[in-house]
């Protein structure tokens, strides 16, 4: 069986200014890659909550008639409301998570 190399073995021989001068890259390439994500996550959720401020004036509506009524047109209203709004919010999800269970999508080497 193949031994798998230590892929810190360079540390034990490179100098503290090496060290230090790649720990400092590796932390400025997280940061930016951390920024990066905050903001795309801060422009979906400002997304979704505009949906939801959108469709929460609407959804309380069709919630009040079909508590009062259950069966006639509010039912089906209310149902073609919700839709509508899962919709909405469907969009904004697979933008994060483009795939059903949230899985990462692998791009194909063609």
């Amino acid at each position: 069986m193949k031994k798998t190399p230590d892929l810190n073995a360079w540390r034990n021989q490179a100098s503290d200014y090496e060290r230090g001068f790649i720990d400092g890259m590796q932390k400025q390439a997280q940061s930016s890659v951390d920024r990066a994500i905050n903001a795309s996550l801060d422009r979906i959720g400002a997304a979704m909550d505009e949906v939801a401020h959108r469709f929460a004036h609407r959804l309380a509506l069709d919630l009040e008639c079909v508590l009062a009524r259950y069966q006639g047109p509010w039912y089906d209203e209310a149902w073609e409301t919700l839709s509508q709004y899962r919709s909405e919010m469907n969009k904004l999800h697979e933008q994060v998570s483009p795939t059903f269970m949230g899985e990462p999508l692998i791009k194909e080497n063609k």
